[in-house]
């Protein structure tokens, strides 16, 4: 019975919120990595990309990290740099769209990324009940009796009264 509640101990405060971050980003991920690929003033091409995973700080799955080029269409000007997360394998070649390039850091048009805030909230709110759900039996019983009698409060495991 002493394993069983240790057990229960390391899911309820170790793995849960482990698993709970990873799942978290994993979703934000999937949402904030999706771009546009079309014509702009300001574009970006994979030249060539590693693949990073499958489980990172960014939560399950692949995270590219590629060389690009960024070109600016107006002043014909170009440049060399990394590009991490939103730019894949299967986009070498391809130019996607980019809303700027400032000191080094490529920021793409995001258009999902308000999806992708929305269900993490949603996932962090059920979460967080989840989590409270399976370590409430593992918390003491700090309860007082509305009559006014004695007190259910209960000594921490261990100590007797």
């Amino acid at each position: 019975m002493a394993l069983q509640g240790v057990l229960h101990r390391v899911f309820a405060f170790l793995i849960m919120p482990v698993l709970g971050y990873l799942l978290g980003a994993t979703i934000f991920t999937h949402f904030w990595d999706k771009v546009e690929i079309a014509d702009a003033d300001l574009a970006v091409t994979a030249l060539s990309c590693k693949e990073y995973g499958p489980v990172t700080w960014r939560g399950f799955g692949f995270v590219s990290e590629c060389r690009a080029r960024v070109e600016n269409k107006v002043s014909g000007g170009a440049t060399l740099t990394t590009v991490r997360g939103f730019l894949a394998p299967h986009l070498v070649g391809e130019q996607v769209v980019v809303r700027e390039f400032r000191r080094g850091e490529v920021t793409p048009e995001r258009p999902s990324a308000g999806w992708g805030i929305a269900v993490v909230v949603l996932f962090g709110v059920v979460w967080l009940y989840l989590s409270a759900w399976v370590a409430q039996p593992l918390l003491p019983d700090r309860r007082v009796t509305r009559s006014g009698g004695q007190s259910r409060l209960r000594p921490p495991l261990g100590r007797a009264r």
